[in-house]
């Protein structure tokens, strides 16, 4: 089957419209923390790049496990298993610095981890790994973002011909 539009604008629009009522959620989070934790309007961009960013190292993630994998169940089951690994198994809801020493290092390999350290680090919340600056985050955040991002373009590509 052919659609009219690319597959990226596809996939772009169609997580826009799925993530339209997760942006109420992120607006609730911003308003509080303004409220609590006394943030400045500098913290507040950055936060906010922080979560577009993410949010489009996974649209690009999901649309190349979705270009991978035919079946739609398949798409369903594997998504939800990789949802789950990325949000709850790797330091996205508790700090790295949790984590037994040689577990952290493995965590890095999490496209969520340098996300959540960098967006704890934005507000106060001192996280992370000794050895590893606070660049040497944002640098593997946007290499995800690329490697996603390049992986769903050439496949989607690849899909095409």
């Amino acid at each position: 089957m052919t659609f009219p539009i690319h597959p990226l604008e596809f996939a772009i629009g169609f997580s826009i419209g799925a993530s339209s009522l997760r942006f109420i959620g992120a607006l609730l989070l911003a308003i509080v923390l303004v409220a609590i934790m006394n943030i400045t309007g500098v913290e507040i961009i950055y936060l906010t790049l922080m979560m577009i960013s993410t949010w489009l190292t996974m649209v690009s993630l999901g649309f190349y496990i979705g270009l991978r994998l035919k079946d739609p169940l398949s798409v369903m089951r594997v998504s939800e298993v990789v949802g789950l690994l990325l949000t709850f198994f790797s330091p996205v809801f508790f700090l790295l610095d949790m984590i037994p020493m040689p577990l952290r290092v493995v965590a890095l390999a999490s496209p969520t981890t340098p996300a959540a350290v960098l967006m704890r680090n934005a507000v106060g919340i001192k996280d992370g790994l000794d050895i590893l600056p606070i660049h040497g985050y944002l640098a593997l955040h946007i290499v995800y973002l690329i490697l996603f991002t390049v992986l769903s373009m050439k496949y989607a590509r690849w899909m095409e011909e």
